[in-house]
């Protein structure tokens, strides 16, 4: 028989003797102890200075790709606007136009 450091003997219904090699955790007492470390890890200053940096860089990221988006959008109305108010009319139109009025 082989003896395990977390094992211990014990009777079963019938009086037999069984080993039991160790005890399962239940989940909540895992989960609370992960919630723990990740509360830790959160709280230390290393880890917050690194938070910290990625926001930054994050945050010059969205300013540049805001500003590009911006400038497609002024550059788009300037053309619309252009197109929209001038330029030749067709003759068909202006003779349809005129039947109109007649």
């Amino acid at each position: 028989m082989t003896v395990h450091l977390n094992s211990f003997i014990e009777k079963d219904s019938w009086g037999l003797k069984v080993e039991k090699i160790g005890e399962r955790k239940p989940r909540k007492g895992q989960n609370r102890i992960k919630t723990g470390q990740k509360r830790e890890a959160w709280r230390s200053r290393e880890k917050f200075k690194a938070v910290a940096v990625g926001r930054a860089r994050k945050t010059e990221q969205n300013a540049k790709r805001m500003a590009k988006n911006v400038n497609a959008v002024r550059s788009y109305s300037n053309f619309s606007r252009k197109k929209k108010g001038k330029g030749p009319e067709m003759p068909f139109l202006q003779s349809y136009k005129d039947m109109g009025q007649g």
